[in-house]
């Protein structure tokens, strides 16, 4: 559906980026709005996206940001899922109550759909089966995924009360070009970054943890084919389907490296689960995706953006 006005709320972070680029070459008018460094402001800007600087918990700042749109993304996260249970009140006041009076905004704002962007990766908890349908049971062991799975939840109660279409994106794990590892989120990009820099690879546990990593051109184009959807509360898994384990995707680091590293093993985390893959045969069905760059692939690309910031050829 080309043409709609959309704003990302978030859209200066790794994902969001991304997709503002992709929705404006494709024809619709993207205002991004959220906290970015100049760099950032001006790679948006330069593609000819509106970009305004607010933060989320104030209302006035978002309600002119959505005002006029069609579709509004919700891109926000205050927390990540390592460092949330030691924050659990920061994503409350940053995040869930901001996150509310979107809603409200939204509504009175007239949007006609709402994306999220939630957590495959966190709200299922210790799978029951893999891969994880939408109907597996969502039992989350980190407040990341509390966080996320109780914004679903208000959604949901927003559709049934207001007739706004609520759309969930359940992603798996992302990762690309771009990435801020800043945040401590990410595992590919934080690797690629500590090989250029000649640091040692930090492993939680075994390594034998696995995760469905998605590359983040895969994403944005499932993401931009949400836009429109009229269907009151829908949830969708987005994924590969298919799991690469913390020393699986070592070897393939090594296999693409133009240079040596270390890999340093350490205790394991309570809030990491053992295994995530997402069953994503309901995106796939509905909508004709399927991803297009496997892991190798996606690691090269990432490593070689990687290598090209830290010898001042790119910027983060």
């Amino acid at each position: 559906m080309i043409g709609r006005k959309v704003t990302l709320l978030g859209g200066f972070g790794f994902i969001g980026a991304h997709l503002a680029q992709q929705l404006q070459a494709r024809g619709h008018q993207v205002t991004v709005f959220g906290h970015a460094n100049t760099a950032v402001v001006e790679r948006l800007s330069a593609h000819g996206i509106r970009t305004c600087q607010g933060d989320f918990a104030d209302s006035t700042a978002v309600g002119a940001s959505v005002t006029g749109a069609h579709t509004v993304f919700h891109l926000i996260g205050s927390t990540t899922p390592g460092s949330s249970n030691a924050n659990i009140r920061q994503e409350l006041a940053q995040g869930l109550l901001p996150t509310l009076s979107l809603l409200d905004i939204c509504v009175e704002s007239g949007v006609e759909q709402v994306v999220f962007t939630s957590s495959g990766g966190t709200v299922y908890g210790i799978p029951e089966y893999v891969p994880i349908d939408e109907k597996h049971a969502t039992a989350p062991i980190c407040a990341y995924g509390i966080n996320k799975l109780t914004t679903e939840h208000y959604m949901r109660l927003y559709a049934k009360t207001h007739g706004i279409a609520m759309t969930v994106a359940r992603l798996s794990n992302p990762y690309g070009p771009y990435q801020n590892i800043r945040r401590g989120q990410g595992i590919i990009g934080t690797y690629c970054d500590r090989i250029v820099k000649g640091h040692p690879l930090l492993v939680w546990g075994d390594g034998a943890a696995e995760r469905d990593y998605i590359y983040i051109q895969d994403v944005v184009r499932a993401l931009e084919l949400l836009i429109g959807r009229r269907s009151g509360f829908e949830v969708f898994n987005i994924g590969t389907g298919a799991g690469t384990s913390i020393n699986g995707l070592i070897e393939k680091l090594r296999a693409v490296a133009a240079r040596p590293f270390e890999v340093q093993y350490l205790p394991g985390r309570h809030v990491d689960v053992p295994v995530n893959i997402l069953d994503c045969t309901l995106f796939r069905s509905e909508f004709g995706w399927a991803p297009a760059c496997d892991v190798p692939t996606g690691i090269g690309l990432t490593l070689d953006w990687f290598s090209h910031v830290q010898s001042g050829a790119e910027s983060m």
